[in-house]
């Protein structure tokens, strides 16, 4: 008698057989979409792709995900319709790259894949050695995404960082090996710097700077890449002064800050100290420009000879350098002078401050508002004063100047209270 688990069994085999008739029913409509033909009717050659054998391989790997040939075939069509839709500037071209990388996953993860094409290249030649196909398996991805760097330095000299953007999300997210991760990151370098010895030698640091940036599009933590850009920056900051290119000197701190302070967050920095000293060789500098720059306002000021905006600008200055300074004095040397600078800023700014708390006091605003405002200015020179003091032990200016804003500060303190008890 036959059980019903027999039954289910045969019931089962004839789907499954049923299903491959239909398959290659279907696979052989599919090869007569890819065969490119003449006039008369006659194939001339094989397309990578056709829209209907795209689907037509979809429907197929749908019923059944397992099967790796379809999933072959998949990734070789999408990778060439995305190249397509790439020069032709479609819309849908990242999405198409995506749709070939999850193709392309599957293969490379697949023990069944590449033990086939070990036993094709076996028969083709007995001889050969297998570890090739190891390799390639091995490599592949890396392969992979080579071309979406070529994509990133096409847009990048063409200015087109939108679609560099595109191209660089994708190696980052689609790059799951850190090892891969590090030999695109350093084959990409070279290639992005290769012409940036002759860029720094005929001065031209625009170009110089533009290399690296491009650079840091796709890969923006990579440590080499920062510490070159700190030096190039560096290079670039020494031929500028801060009496007749302090626009420049601006325009340069903007363009690199966000850059230059993800080498501070850098987990490997304290490992490479020659990063360290490119770091803090550069903050100095602009701590040193930007205080020197302050002072010669706050100089200016006191002798009545600058306007409020001229001093407003003073005030930005030096609260640069306090910002360059106290990043460089974190990660300096014995050998630099980088405290002195950040003491020396914080000194001159809280004597700005101290000068604008008598303004404030001397003007026809609300008793109230004034008083309260001041307390927030004099708290905050207060702790830039302590700050310096331990920057630089000893320094009588800043011991005196602490003095003076600690007892401004107690007779406001004190007058708001008195205020808050006649009230």
């Amino acid at each position: 008698m036959i059980q019903k688990n027999d039954i289910n069994q045969v019931i089962k085999n004839a789907c499954n057989a049923m299903n491959e008739i239909k398959n290659a029913q279907e696979l052989f409509t599919i090869w007569d979409h890819l065969k490119e033909k003449d006039s008369d009717g006659n194939q001339i050659s094989v397309l990578p792709y056709t829209e209907k054998a795209i689907q037509g391989f979809t429907k197929i790997f749908n019923s059944n995900p397992n099967d790796i040939n379809i999933v072959h075939h998949l990734a070789i069509a999408h990778h060439a319709r995305a190249w397509d839709y790439e020069l032709s500037n479609h819309p849908d071209a990242i999405t198409e790259w995506e749709k070939a990388i999850d193709y392309w996953e599957i293969l490379v993860s697949s023990d069944i894949f590449w033990d086939q094409m070990k036993n094709k290249y076996h028969r083709l030649d007995p001889q050969s050695d297998l570890k090739h196909i190891d390799n390639i398996r091995h490599s592949l991805f890396e392969q992979l995404m080579e071309i979406h760097l070529e994509f990133i330095q096409h847009y990048c000299e063409k200015f087109d960082f939108y679609h560099a953007k595109d191209h660089a999300n994708i190696v980052n997210t689609r790059t799951k090996s850190s090892e891969t991760l590090n030999i695109l990151s350093k084959n990409f370098l070279d290639k992005m710097t290769e012409s940036h010895p002759e860029a720094i030698e005929e001065q031209d640091y625009e170009s110089a700077l533009s290399m690296i940036e491009c650079f840091l599009l796709v890969f923006p933590n990579y440590l080499p890449a920062l510490s070159l850009y700190a030096e190039t920056a560096n290079k670039y900051l020494d031929t500028l002064s801060y009496k007749t290119n302090w626009n420049d000197i601006i325009a340069l701190e903007k363009r690199i800050e966000k850059s230059i302070f993800l080498i501070d967050e850098n987990n490997e920095l304290e490992k490479n100290p020659l990063v360290k000293q490119s770091l803090s060789d550069l903050c100095r500098d602009f701590a040193q420009k930007s205080y020197h720059q302050g002072d010669s306002y706050f100089e200016a000021y006191q002798n009545d000879t600058i306007s409020a905006l001229d001093l407003n600008k003073g005030i930005i200055s030096l609260e640069l350098a306090i910002k360059w300074g106290r990043l460089g004095y974190k990660h300096a040397t014995s050998a630099s002078d980088i405290d002195v600078i950040l003491s020396n800023s914080l000194l001159v700014h809280s004597m700005y401050i101290r000068d604008e708390v008598c303004n404030i006091m001397d003007s026809d605003e609300d008793i109230s508002t004034r008083i309260d405002t001041c307390i927030d200015l004099l708290t905050k020179a207060q702790s830039n004063l302590k700050e310096a003091e331990k920057t630089i032990d000893g320094n009588s200016s800043i011991c005196s100047l602490l003095t003076k804003v600690n007892d401004d500060l107690e007779k406001i303190i004190s007058a708001k209270n008195q205020m808050v008890l006649d009230w």
